[in-house]
């Protein structure tokens, strides 16, 4: 039979937002193998990587590695806008934060992390042809806001899925 997503660790901690809670269990019911005779797909949850070229410290929302590739997915929920040159994170309490730097930058920066200095590192030779890449999942914002206009306008739907895309395995894969 068909094997699901294992995600390590299958639990998670009390720090986990409700979003990366909800993606948690979205992958966990996603078959990401094409071939019946692969036995699963594992999706890392909340990885470190000490390793990085800006940053003290980095972390992969999720690490999913399949048949298909490896793909680092960073997870924002609440609402999400861009203005005035800053990124704005509002949470489920109505606070605020403001940042320079993006999600898609920070899944970027995150991947580059992990490919440079882990995977690269160790897997050159077996990493040869293995798609790899990122994306971000905003899993309480709709794409498009109004008029056309999108709160997230440095991502692409190719790197990129909103509320949409969340609400089921179907259109999450």
């Amino acid at each position: 039979g068909i094997v699901l997503m294992k995600v390590i660790p299958n639990i998670f901690g009390n720090k986990t937002s409700n979003a990366e809670r909800n993606i948690f269990q979205l992958l966990k019911s996603i078959n990401f193998n094409e071939k019946i005779f692969h036995n699963y797909s594992v999706a890392l949850h909340s990885l470190n990587l000490g390793i990085h070229e800006k940053k003290r410290w980095s972390e992969g929302d999720f690490v999913i590695i399949s048949e298909r590739g490896i793909l680092l997915l960073e997870i924002k929920g609440g609402r999400v806008a861009y203005k005035n040159n800053l990124w704005e994170f509002t949470d489920r309490d109505g606070k605020t934060t403001k940042k320079i730097e993006g999600p898609g930058a920070q899944a970027n920066s995150a991947f580059h992390s992990l490919d440079k200095n882990y995977l690269q590192d160790k897997f050159e030779d077996d990493l040869k042809g293995v798609a790899m890449g990122f994306g971000v999942v905003f899993e309480s914002i709709s794409r498009v806001v109004s008029n056309n206009l999108s709160d997230v306008p440095e991502l692409t739907d190719i790197i990129s899925a909103c509320k949409k895309s969340c609400s089921d395995r179907k259109p999450f894969k």
